[in-house]
């Protein structure tokens, strides 16, 4: 019984810990950073996401049987 107890109560004061954490994390504010530009010029970033990655990897084009600049995620890669 004491080991359950003990146990009881180490999981609220845990419960209460979490909480605690996650009501500061929204009352303090969010500071956001930016990164310095030495020589004044822009930056290109491209951000990729997929679900979808079986598809049209590759610059091929399996139809033709011959590499193509149409699709595929090699036509994202800098030059």
């Amino acid at each position: 019984m004491k080991k359950q107890a003990h146990r009881s109560k180490r999981r609220k004061n845990l419960s209460i810990l979490l909480t605690s954490i996650m009501m500061i994390s929204l009352i303090l504010p969010a500071v956001p950073t930016h990164a310095a530009i030495e020589n004044g010029d822009a930056v290109k970033v491209s951000i990729l996401a997929t679900t979808d990655v079986h598809a049209n990897m590759m610059n091929y084009d399996y139809y033709s049987d011959k590499e193509t600049n149409e699709f595929g995620l090699a036509k994202k890669q800098p030059s």
